[in-house]
């Protein structure tokens, strides 16, 4: 009986084993095996894709906003800068804390010359400083969206500084910045992995000693994130020899910029020992912290690793993250992702004039007129200023002046900025516009200052040059020649006119030489402009009487600008017996009916004024501006009204364009 019973049991036993029922048994270990495929595909081989997938997001976006969107600025960066391949140039880069990420940067710079190679070249530092960051914090790959943070916050701090860039006192700024990062990064990650806690204290005072020169505050900024990963890593090294290890490092970075101010670098400022390196946009007047933000950014950012590193302590990057881990990781990758975009958007100086600006600048400095007016005609709204004297310019060298000035926008506008900045023509394109209008004493001088103020510049050196050629300074042009043959792009423009040093024959012949030689030869005193170049050129050509066909036209224009009768009536009647046998330009015509039937001072009766474009329009003129004045229109609305229709006349730019500020 109990044998019986106990066949039984056995039987009972061996009927619920799993081993002996073969259907069960499959459909139970197909469930975790199909689990754990799942399981493997988000956590394994994707995972740890993660990293390179997320940067090549970012490169993409990054390249689209420097080149799609900025390629005109970067050009002109390159222009702003300077780079010289010689001991000199780099002796003087070393005289100050940071010189040689400087003069890296200066380098690197250059090469926005083709915008689109030195973007590429600046994403591939980025690509850098990500993975060296993701390496030095150790961040987790679930969170490595967050080593994004630092690199975003870069490509911000270049996209977003607009006229600053005029200003800004930090050479290679646009490269300078993120090598500093990036050695910080560096820095950071070679010491943290050093094991003996003796040894990593030698190696952070090491630290702050050799690259406070190389890094300035950049270096004090990563011995203090070195400091505290030293307590986040656990170690045996017990809280009171951590405390006096941390004490005396925190002392060595409140000391090391003082002694180096004292007794090494002279040129920098006491107020400047701590925070020398890290931009900081000022100058005699204002102080912008807005532009400050990103290195702040990037300075703050790694404690959101080591906060984030905190949680899903256990190592589970091995065995897989749960389905709910999952979710989190993907929605913070997207918001993060979604945050960086809309916040690198939203800085990015993106005024159509700031950019107009550049474009119509190179073309300037190529001589290429057309493009300017192609660039003008472009344009719906207000241009700027410095946009309407380089329209007048391009009109000046095309013989067009008085027959197309006023189918352009003439009023201008004071550039946007986002501050309280003060923008100066004299700073943006003052020292190329005097040259153009022949007065090279003027360019030279602003070249000069705006390069002891701001740097020197590749713009600021051609300009020299060519000042010193039309001058016949051939020793001087000679030397600025000479300058900009150790650049690695400017070296066949500086050829160029090094031909032209040599045979003043070939020079004279040059399209540049017979537009700017006709406006010289007179008063070419260096007198006061009061830093107003707009105010100056118009006051000197205006009251400058000369018989040159060409020089006497600019008076006559600037009269029209001027809005003065009693400049115009001389000016007018001038041209008319220099260009005796030629048609009499629109603008001029205008210009005289007006007057004419304004004051009834001179005779108008027998010029012989064309009918249909001016005799005829300025009645319709006349009669469309009193119709509407007098049903209650403002002076203000009745321009706008008849811009479309009138506003190609000197009549409309002399009644409704008013309140025209230089600056």
């Amino acid at each position: 009986m109990a044998q019986k019973q106990h066949h039984q049991f056995q039987n009972q036993k061996s009927q619920n084993h799993p081993a002996d029922k073969p259907s069960a048994p499959a459909a139970s270990s197909s469930q975790p095996k199909t689990e754990k495929k799942d399981a493997s595909f988000i956590n394994g081989w994707f995972l740890k894709l993660i990293p390179s997938i997320l940067f090549l997001l970012f490169a993409v976006f990054a390249y689209w906003m420097l080149v799609g969107k900025n390629t005109d600025y970067l050009f002109a960066v390159q222009e702003r800068s300077l780079w010289l391949n010689d001991t000199s140039f780099f002796n003087d880069k070393m005289m100050s804390v940071g010189g040689f990420m400087q003069w890296m940067g200066c380098y690197f710079t250059q090469y926005f010359f083709h915008p689109w190679m030195g973007s590429l070249i600046l994403i591939a530092f980025w690509a850098l400083t990500y993975f060296v960051t993701i390496k030095a914090f150790r961040v987790k790959r679930v969170w490595c969206v967050l080593a994004l943070i630092p690199v975003a916050a870069l490509l911000a701090s270049i996209i977003c500084i607009g006229y600053w860039m005029y200003y800004a006192k930090y050479p290679g700024y646009w490269f300078t910045q993120t090598l500093n990062v990036l050695t910080m990064m560096l820095g950071i990650w070679c010491i943290r992995n050093i094991k003996n806690s003796i040894v990593k204290a030698v190696a952070i005072s090491i630290w702050i000693i050799a690259f406070y020169p190389l890094l300035g505050a950049w270096a004090l900024i990563g011995a203090l994130w070195m400091i505290v990963l030293h307590w986040v890593d656990e170690s045996e090294e017990s809280v009171g020899r951590k405390s006096v290890w941390s004490l005396l490092l925190l002392v060595l970075v409140g000391v090391v910029p003082r002694i180096y101010y004292n007794f090494v670098y002279g040129r920098m400022r006491i107020d400047d020992v701590y925070d020398v390196n890290f931009p900081i946009f000022q100058n005699d007047k204002i102080t912008s912290p807005i532009y400050s933000i990103p290195f702040i950014i990037i300075a703050i950012s790694p404690i959101l690793f080591i906060l984030f590193n905190r949680l899903w302590q256990n190592e589970k990057e091995k065995q897989g993250y749960t389905k709910g881990q999952n979710t989190i990781w993907m929605s913070t990758t997207v918001v993060v992702l979604g945050v960086l975009a809309y916040f690198i958007n939203k800085v990015n100086y993106d005024d159509y004039n700031f950019h107009a600006e550049h474009r119509m600048y190179r073309a300037l400095d190529h001589n290429d007129f057309d493009k300017i007016l192609d660039e003008a005609s472009r344009i719906t709204g207000p241009m700027t200023r410095q946009m309407v004297i380089s329209k007048n310019i391009a009109l000046m060298n095309k013989g067009t002046i008085g027959s197309q000035m006023f189918r352009y926008d003439n009023s201008g506008k004071p550039p946007v900025v986002y501050d309280s900045l003060m923008v100066h023509l004299v700073q943006t394109c003052g020292p190329m516009v005097y040259y153009q209008y022949g007065k090279a004493n003027f360019a030279c001088r602003w070249s000069i200052e705006n390069s002891v103020e701001f740097g020197w510049t590749v713009d600021a050196l051609k300009t020299l040059t060519r000042c010193a050629m039309i001058s016949n300074e051939n020793k001087v042009a000679l030397k600025y020649i000479n300058m900009l043959k150790n650049t690695t792009f400017h070296r066949e423009w500086a050829e160029q006119w090094e031909k032209y040093l040599r045979d003043k024959k070939l020079y004279h012949q040059s399209v540049e030489y017979k537009n700017i030689q006709p406006l010289r030869g007179y008063d070419n005193t260096l007198d006061g402009d009061e830093g107003l170049v707009e105010m100056y050129i118009i006051n000197y050509f205006s009251h400058v009487h000369k018989r040159n066909p060409k020089f006497q036209e600019e008076t006559l224009a600037f009269s029209l600008i001027q809005k003065d009768i009693e400049l115009f009536w001389p000016r007018f009647f001038n041209y008319a017996t220099l260009h005796e046998k030629e048609p009499m330009p629109i603008h001029y015509q205008e210009a005289a009916f007006l007057y004419g039937n304004l004051e009834k001072k001179v005779d108008i009766s027998r010029m012989p004024f064309d009918k249909e474009k001016v005799v005829d329009r300025y009645a319709s003129f006349q009669q469309s501006t009193q119709q509407m004045l007098n049903s209650g229109m403002s002076v203000e609305q009745v321009g706008n009204a008849t811009h479309s229709t009138f506003g190609d006349t000197f009549w409309w730019f002399y009644f409704f364009c008013r309140n025209v500020h230089s600056y």
